[in-house]
């Protein structure tokens, strides 16, 4: 256990009195029929493989940006959930700025990264930040006590919207922004429900954010295997394959004479291209990327050409093996996969 990795059992100690319900200020409007909690995707989240290298990430001071209409508080009551309020929102109408909410959303924030195996720094050091800002939610709760005043018990749902910026944190310069979702959702009675609402929404909330392969890409400086974009199975890690991997030579000539063909007309755009993602994998090239000088197919997926590119640089050149992926003509995404 990392011996600066607060508890779990202690954050929740501290979050008691930090439900939806003290957290949000507005006052009550008359309820109208219950609002639609949308339901967010829950995408593959990449994790750490052990051994793995990954950047350690700073969480910066947790955000709140609410849109008019963007947050609602909607609260039954009694045995048959009676409605109670709906309570619309502003960034201005709920305060999270003490420590004792920062400590609770940020846990929560920190606990979903670590739980996929990427690393917390909380010393101050981590060249990499994250800040998440809130931006949009919905809640659908229901209190069986008839008690107005007990607000430690009952059921519903919660669904969640997240701004993620990733930023050097020497220069402040943003090299990622994303924008997730999360649900949580609770069947029975249960203590803090609207605490532990909020810790289910934004644990998948992080994980939607670790299914990006550029996220990823970010954080390790290595290509990703999430379900949407998927590295060749054939690579294998921390090796770049010598020739063709999966192709004969057919299949190989065919995809070579494909891809050069693209390149011949898309030279200055992956050279671009490639310039931009070297940058925000914290691998800028001094003077920039000047050229694609070669390209040699080593594979070919669904997701693209397994490339191994040449470039030109101020003081002469480089190379990396990158997955290439076109869409109707066009360069859709490079990664870097070794």
């Amino acid at each position: 256990m990392d011996p600066d990795r607060p508890t779990r059992a202690s954050r929740f100690r501290v979050a008691a009195a930090l439900a939806f319900g003290a957290l949000l200020l507005a006052g009550c409007v008359p309820a109208g029929p219950p609002p639609t909690v949308k339901t967010a995707p829950t995408l593959q989240a990449v994790s750490v493989a052990p051994g793995q290298l990954v950047q350690p990430l700073a969480l910066t001071a947790f955000q709140l940006d609410f849109a008019p209409g963007k947050a609602v508080d909607y609260y039954q009551v009694g045995t048959s959930c009676q409605p109670l309020s709906a309570t619309p929102n502003t960034s201005r109408s709920v305060d999270i700025s003490g420590d004792q909410a920062q400590q609770l959303l940020l846990g929560f924030v920190a606990d979903a990264f670590e739980d996929r195996g990427y690393r917390i720094d909380r010393s101050g050091k981590a060249g990499l930040t994250v800040t998440a800002t809130w931006i949009a939610y919905t809640t659908d709760i229901c209190k069986p006590y008839t008690s107005i005043g007990d607000s430690q018990t009952g059921h519903g749902r919660v669904w969640v919207q997240v701004r993620w910026v990733l930023a050097e944190r020497s220069t402040g310069r943003v090299l990622l922004a994303r924008e997730t979702e999360g649900n949580g959702k609770v069947v029975s009675t249960i203590e803090k429900v609207s605490t532990e609402l909020l810790r289910l929404a934004l644990h998948q909330a992080a994980g939607n954010l670790l299914a990006d392969p550029e996220v990823v890409a970010l954080i390790t400086g290595a290509s990703v295997a999430a379900s949407q974009d998927a590295a060749p199975a054939s690579l294998a890690p921390g090796k770049a394959p010598s020739g063709p991997s999966g192709l004969n030579a057919a299949a190989q000539a065919s995809a070579q004479a494909a891809f050069d063909s693209w390149l011949d007309g898309n030279r200055a755009v992956l050279a671009a291209a490639l310039d931009v993602h070297l940058a925000a994998l914290g691998r800028p090239v001094p003077g920039g990327v000047q050229s694609i000088l070669g390209a040699a197919v080593r594979d070919v997926t669904n997701d693209g050409y397994l490339t191994l590119l040449t470039y030109g640089t101020a003081g002469g050149s480089d190379e990396g093996l990158f997955q290439v992926t076109l869409s109707e003509g066009r360069l859709k995404r490079i990664l870097l996969l070794q």
